[in-house]
């Protein structure tokens, strides 16, 4: 009775784990070269001039929302007291860290501050 629901639970998991005909490796749509840029990627300060830069004043990021067009980076640079999460998961800066992200999709990129809960955005045109 064991063999039977074993090989019944194996050809179960062979007919749910087939091809889904999207070929390659399950890592192929984002490695490889040609793969399709990250919609947000991490990029090193020190290598790049950003095109926009925020920061934080109190408890507001400022400026609050930059405009930006596909490609461009943009620099956050929080106080010690403030980090940044994007409301998606997709960037982040540490408390008083410094990050830099190159937008590749357009689209509205919504953040906030984790401690503090203030807001804003990257508009990517």
């Amino acid at each position: 009775m064991k063999r039977l629901a074993l090989g019944f639970a194996l050809a179960l998991m062979c007919a749910c784990g087939g091809d889904d005909g999207g070929g390659g490796s399950p890592d192929a749509a984002t490695s490889g070269p040609d793969a399709a840029p990250l919609e947000v990627a991490s990029v090193d300060c020190g290598s790049v001039t950003p095109d926009q830069t925020i920061t934080t004043s109190g408890f507001m990021y400022s400026p609050m929302s930059v405009t930006i067009t596909t490609g461009q980076v943009v620099m956050f640079t929080p106080a010690s007291s403030h980090d940044v999460a994007s409301d998606d998961g997709k960037f982040s800066v540490p408390l008083g860290g410094t990050g830099c992200f190159r937008f590749n999709q357009a689209g509205t990129y919504g953040f906030h501050c984790t401690p503090h809960g203030f807001t804003g955005s990257v508009v990517v045109q």
